[in-house]
């Protein structure tokens, strides 16, 4: 009986194909690539062959794998591992990709540290459940958490629940109360806050800016927290966003090297050395602590509430040190 050649292994077709994976994880491929990487990996007899044998592969890798590959301006780009996504990721690792996301809070994330993070971010999509993590601004808080109050704001943040607790304040004596909705736990200064909604407040809070308010996490009472059901998706309105707007003095701008310490900053130097700085935040408390740093060198035009805090800081100063 004739044969009819040599018969490619099932092992040598899987190499070649997951060659081909490996190729579209860096980036965009353009036939030409593929097919002299297949070509390196499994010779073929002829280009017509070899042409052949690159669309079966691909063919079969968006079948059996279901992997979204898609051809765009000449090039093949890998847009879902499908069932190539073998990653689970456990709530630390959640927490070190946060961490490396917000290494550069106020500034262009560099290139090469956007690409690992998308390509972990691809690895665990296929399949995987994968839960909001908390922006980290800075790697640890400065203290233990109560382990159970943390996990269950966590899990009221990643379900979008109601959560009731009793509070300790430090602006107000006593424990309050509260039922809300967090939407996000952050790292910042040593502390962990959960940025929550708050509806109906049980008491006059200064720090409720738009219906919003960040909680530190050490100061709910450990064994109060309860969780509830969700509210309907359209009951939680976005978090206010402020526009401030404040000028610099030629002694910290005159070499135009002004820091970006909120978000979207927009500077406009003038002739004198002076910056005019446009920017924005969630959080006017969070940003006078962080203008403050500028002393008497700043002065804050906008908005009016902010103004308003740092009059209120002046004044306190000014009582300070009257002696």
């Amino acid at each position: 009986m004739p044969t009819r050649g040599p018969k490619r292994s099932s092992s040598a077709v899987q190499r070649r194909r997951f060659a081909l994976v490996r190729r579209l994880l860096t980036g965009p491929a353009p036939l030409a690539e593929l097919l002299a990487l297949n070509e390196e990996t499994d010779g073929h007899a002829t280009d017509k062959a070899a042409d052949a044998a690159l669309r079966n592969d691909l063919t079969m890798i968006r079948n059996d794998w279901q992997c979204g590959i898609v051809y765009i301006r000449k090039a093949y780009h890998l847009r879902d591992l499908g069932f190539l996504a073998l990653l689970t990721l456990s709530n630390s690792d959640h927490d070190a990709l946060a961490l490396l996301d917000q290494a550069y809070p106020n500034a262009e994330q560099p290139p090469h540290v956007r690409g690992l993070l998308n390509r972990m971010r691809q690895f665990a999509s296929g399949g995987v459940v994968v839960t909001p993590a908390p922006r980290l601004v800075q790697a640890t808080v400065s203290y233990q958490l109560d382990s159970a109050t943390y996990n269950k704001a966590r899990r009221a943040v990643t379900r979008r629940q109601w959560l009731r607790f009793r509070y300790r304040s430090s602006r107000r004596p006593g424990e309050e109360e509260h039922c809300v909705v967090p939407v996000e736990l952050l790292v910042r200064d040593g502390h962990c806050y959960m940025v929550s909604y708050v509806p109906d407040p049980p008491c006059t809070m200064l720090e409720r800016e738009g219906d919003y308010v960040e909680f530190r996490v050490d100061r709910i009472v450990p064994g109060t927290a309860r969780s509830g059901e969700a509210p309907p998706p359209d009951a939680i309105p976005p978090r206010p966003v402020f526009r401030v707007v404040y000028t610099l003095r030629p002694e910290v701008a005159r070499n135009r090297r002004v820091s970006h310490l909120l978000s979207n900053t927009e500077i406009d130097y003038a002739p004198n050395g002076s910056a005019t700085v446009s920017a924005e935040t969630n959080n006017l408390w969070q940003a006078r602590q962080l203008l403050l740093k500028y002393g008497a060198a700043c002065r804050v035009v906008s908005p009016p509430a902010l103004v308003a805090l740092f009059r209120e800081t002046a004044r306190g100063f000014a009582e300070l040190y009257a002696t």
